[in-house]
This record gives structure tokens, C-alpha cells and sequence, in this order.
């Protein structure tokens, strides 16, 4: 799940969000999700780009299906003033559209 990010705080941030949304997808039953550096042809695969603008993060989420046809993107802003919280609230909006988007399209790849 490659989050490409400027670094400094940046990293801090896409590093939290990576662990929670590992978290958060867990908790689904049937998704079983694997941080890595490069997805097997079959996988769904999430992928952003975090930009940071003066105190604030602004997050660009894709969600690809399998063979890698896009399904869904997400962008979000927020302070960077409390990075865990951020990466938190992201994570579980991010992980419910997530699910929803792929149970619209299980069983087609």
C-alpha cells in the first residue's frame, strides 16, 4: 500500500495512516490486508500521494481493483497539529467507503 510522501512530518503521517488503515481493514472479516511495497496481480491495491501545505495534510487516496482498473478516489485535508487523530479519522472513513466499494464490485475480478 505505497503512499508517496514529501518526508519530515509527511512521513510520520503516511507511516500512521499505513498502520491504521492496516488496522481498520483487519477488523472487516473477510478483507485480509497486506502492507506492501508491490501487489500481486489479483489484489485490490490503495495507493495516495500526502501533500503538506503549511500545518495542513492533504491526503489523495486511490483504491484499484485487480488488474488495476480504478475504482474509487478519495481526497481529504486536515491539520497536521495531531498527526494520530488525523491518521485515525482518515483511516476509518477510508477503510468504510473501502469496503463499500469493494463489495459493489465482488466476484467481478
Amino acid at each position: 500500500m505505497p503512499f508517496q510522501s514529501p518526508g519530515g512530518p509527511g512521513d510520520n503521517y503516511a507511516k500512521q495512516l499505513v498502520e491504521s488503515l492496516a488496522v481498520d481493514l483487519n477488523a472487516k472479516n473477510w478483507i485480509d490486508s497486506i502492507v506492501q511495497q508491490s501487489a500481486a496481480n489479483e489484489d485490490y491495491v490503495v495507493s495516495g500521494k500526502i501533500t503538506v501545505e503549511g500545518s495542513k495534510a492533504v491526503t489523495l487516496i486511490n483504491l484499484n481493483a485487480p488488474g488495476g482498473k480504478s475504482l474509487w478516489s478519495f481526497k481529504v485535508g486536515g491539520s497536521m497539529g495531531n498527526i494520530s487523530a488525523l491518521a485515525s479519522q482518515t483511516s476509518s472513513q477510508m477503510a468504510s467507503q473501502i469496503f463499500l466499494e469493494i463489495m459493489k464490485v465482488r466476484g467481478k475480478y
